[in-house]
């Protein structure tokens, strides 16, 4: 029987083990695995946990203090639990990592788990696992933004996130390589020309 792998005491980049915690669910392809984690110490003076593989092949050198290096979970509020719109966060994913971004696994309503960026789930960039998007027509997206502009002007664009029954990025989809003024512009003009109809 082969020799359970001990990493406790080793170093890797910044980071030193301290001793193994419990293991995480994630998810690899279709299936769930349990990967090991390990507490470790960066020669900044912060804990935080790490997955065996991150430590091994280097994607995870130090807690986040090294701006080049992922962001440590502390530094990172914790969205397990939370909801944002169709989206309830299961756990942190420890296998997709990007400087300074944390990512997260999550229930889509529609019974589908995706992993999502924490800026895209707290801006509300990202509402759904993606089954929102087919169902929405660039009709029914011009008509939304434009009763929103009814009801409250030109909005920011943090406020538009905010008011839109769909994710900003949907909408964005619907028009390609427009910029957000572009695409009010355009919003504005239809609903002059619908209020001329009208009249």
């Amino acid at each position: 029987m082969p020799r359970k792998l001990d990493l406790t005491g080793q170093t890797y980049g910044m980071l030193k083990v301290i001793k193994e915690i419990e293991g995480i669910r994630v998810k690899s392809g279709k299936k769930e695995v349990n990967k090991r984690r390990w507490l470790c110490q960066c020669d900044c003076g912060n804990q935080l946990p790490v997955i065996t593989d991150s430590l091994r092949n280097g994607n995870t050198k130090s807690c986040g203090c090294n701006k080049n290096e992922w962001i440590s979970e502390k530094n990172s509020p914790d969205l397990t639990g939370k909801r944002f719109s169709k989206l309830k966060v299961l756990r942190r994913n420890l296998e997709k990592t990007n400087n300074n971004h944390t990512f997260w696994e999550c229930q889509c309503d529609c019974g589908n788990t995706t992993v999502v960026d924490s800026s895209n789930l707290i801006s509300g960039n990202t509402k759904s696992c993606g089954c929102l998007s087919p169902i929405i027509s660039k009709e029914q997206c011009i008509n939304e933004m434009i009763s929103i502009y009814e009801k409250h002007g030109k909005v920011t664009t943090k406020e538009l996130n905010q008011l839109l029954t769909f994710s900003y990025n949907t909408m964005k989809k619907k028009f390609p390589k427009m910029k957000i003024n572009a695409i009010w512009d355009e919003i504005i003009k239809e609903y002059e020309r619908r209020k001329n109809i009208e009249q």
